[in-house]
């Protein structure tokens, strides 16, 4: 014989559980569960080449949008970029690679998400061969968390931050990336405190060149509304700065 609970004994129920969190009894981390987007193997890793540089271990950034198949989108969002002698086509070879792989998905309460990833792939020559090493996070913590952690990916919805700017700003009938021509293009990083529910705040510009200030301000803004898949360290969500680093070509 089944038994029905009375819906009013429901009711009862639900404002005791919302009673014991008010007053500090259970743990509001624990209403979310996160698995952040994970590469499975890097495409035509064998086929890398490590640079020719004085470099110890030369390393290469990569940014991509991995959907919710796990399949990375061709966007000119995701991309590679690096310090290796301005050696762009080793950066693009290298996102000919990322956007053929396949990734896990990431996933928010078990359900699958899109998100921006961040990782960096290392080349260090061996012998008569190069080993290629992806690490799932730009590195800027990696003294506090170590190589492994995860850093907090993006929810990717509507283009991301910098597309909530760029339609906001086209309807204006603006370009809020020119610059003058004496320079090649615009270039910033800026930095968002993600905590371990995903929430951002205390946004910061971290380097800028040729960018117009007020832009780069807006851009800051723009990614302080963005969702995230929190730091994952140790397999549990952790606070940490999310990283961006944008650059634009001159047209």
């Amino acid at each position: 014989m089944s038994h029905q609970t009375n819906p009013r004994s429901r009711i009862a129920l639900r404002l005791a559980i919302v009673a014991i969190c008010v007053f500090g009894g259970c743990d509001p981390a624990s209403s979310h569960s996160f698995s952040p987007a994970r590469l499975i193997a890097l495409e035509g890793q064998e086929d890398l080449q490590c640079p020719k540089t004085n470099q110890m271990s030369p390393v290469l950034f990569c940014q991509a949008i991995v959907n919710r198949s796990g399949k990375v989108q061709g966007d000119t969002a995701t991309f590679c970029f690096g310090n290796l002698g301005y050696d762009e086509n080793r950066a693009r070879f290298l996102r000919s690679k990322v956007v053929r792989s396949n990734f896990v998905p990431a996933k928010v309460d078990g359900e699958e998400v899109r998100v921006y990833v961040s990782f960096r792939v290392f080349f260090q020559e061996k012998e008569d061969s190069c080993n290629v090493t992806v690490l799932p996070n730009l590195g800027t913590q990696q003294d506090e968390f170590g190589l492994q952690y995860f850093s907090p990916q993006e929810i990717y919805k509507d283009g991301g931050w910098l597309g909530r700017i760029e339609r906001r700003n086209r309807s204006r009938g603006k370009d809020i990336w020119s610059t003058d021509a004496r320079h090649r293009g615009v270039a910033f990083s800026m930095s968002v405190a993600v905590d371990d529910l995903g929430a951002a705040s205390d946004g910061r510009v971290e380097g800028n060149n040729f960018a117009p200030q007020n832009s780069v301000e807006l851009a800051v803004r723009s990614l302080e509304m963005s969702h995230f898949i929190p730091a994952i360290v140790d397999g549990k969500p952790h606070r940490a700065r999310y990283f961006e680093y944008l650059y634009i070509r001159r047209r």
